[in-house]
């Protein structure tokens, strides 16, 4: 084989995929730690399968699923598609998604099992490669998942969903020929920094871990920045991006991206390609109206009027305030006045 998985498969929260860009024995067997439920090669001691069989042959293999953990653990597995992730990598499809490919050729179930503390179940299957298969390597995988478990983190409520994929790796004997593509791609921003993308192609049969190198440079021609980036596993027949952000954010302007992409595969050309990028200005962005809706009057006229109505109201009640503290000032000053002067002539008579 030309390379191996680079990842192993972690436990992921409320994910979207099954990334496992190293795959070795070390790093599967920590993986397997990750949830109560592992999956596991039977007869076998590498971490995953590796096949080789013609096309028109079969083979019956088993896989073991164990209960590492404290209580009974519930769980589906499946059989899923592999593909390649953003600067190459393992990643294997969610349950419910189609099999297509070298998938189909398993005949393994989807289905739910249950686990006591301790307990293991195998479950054997049937490997078949069509007739007329082309040579090179296939690779598909099975993956265990365990129920949703809801935890709380403090005041935050998490669903973790932990997974562990299986890939089998199926070498069908011919010609092997290993190539790679490059291909222009649009740059986007991220916080801050932009972010240079080119399109990889594996053309090939085999698997590739190649190295990209982008530079770019602006209408003028001088160079405003260069990355290099060390590819994980590229799937035969899969399309995926070499990216990698630059330590600026780019002017708004015409560029060029210079994407070399080579691999050390014996055989594998590397290839060059230049293509014209456009940097864009931000956008302006105009804060949005508060959606506020009284009546049939709009909300901007809506949200002026609360303003000016706010306004005029502490207004009156500033002058109401003033009003009333120089009546009173006025009402006590006049009491103190009468105090000295003594009783008036007609609080003498009622005397």
């Amino acid at each position: 084989m030309s390379s191996l998985f680079r990842t192993a498969l972690s436990a992921t929260l409320v994910a979207a995929a099954i990334a496992l860009p190293t795959l070795s024995p070390s790093v599967a067997g920590a993986a397997a730690g990750l949830g109560s439920i592992s999956i596991s090669p039977v007869g076998t001691s590498a971490a995953y399968f590796t096949l080789k069989i013609a096309d028109g042959g079969s083979r019956r293999l088993t896989v073991a699923l164990a209960n590492a953990g404290g209580s009974v653990a519930k769980a589906e597995t499946y059989a899923a598609n592999v593909y390649t992730i953003v600067n190459g990598g393992f990643a294997a499809r969610l349950a419910g998604q189609a099999e297509t490919g070298v998938t189909t050729w398993l005949d393994y179930p989807e289905q739910d099992v249950t686990l006591a503390p301790g307990h293991t179940q195998r479950l054997s299957f049937t490997v078949t490669v069509p007739a007329n298969a082309p040579p090179g390597e296939h690779v598909t995988t099975l993956v265990v998942q365990e129920e949703n478990q809801a935890k709380a983190i403090g005041a935050v409520a998490l669903s973790q969903v932990n997974r562990q994929a299986l890939p089998i790796v199926i070498v069908v004997p011919g010609p092997i020929s290993p190539k790679l593509a490059v291909s222009a791609a649009t740059p986007s921003n991220f916080a801050g920094h932009t972010v240079v993308v080119a399109g990889v192609t594996n053309t090939g049969n085999l698997q590739l871990q190649p190295d990209a190198k982008l530079v770019v440079t602006n209408s003028q021609g001088h160079r405003v920045g260069a990355l290099a980036v060390r590819m994980g596993t590229v799937f035969p027949g899969d399309s995926t991006t070499a990216q990698g952000t630059l330590g600026l954010a780019l002017p708004p302007g015409h560029y060029t991206v210079a994407a070399d992409v080579s691999d050390s595969t014996p055989g594998v050309a590397a290839q060059h390609i230049d293509f014209p990028i456009d940097v864009a200005a931000p956008p302006h962005i105009v804060p949005a109206p508060v959606p506020v809706a009284v009546g049939s009057t709009p909300a901007t006229q809506v949200v002026r009027g609360l303003s000016t109505t706010l306004v005029i109201g502490l207004v009156l009640a500033a002058l109401l305030a003033g009003i009333f503290a120089t009546t009173i000032g006025a009402f006590l000053r006049r009491r103190r006045a009468d105090d000295k002067d003594g009783p008036s002539d007609s609080e003498k008579g009622t005397k």
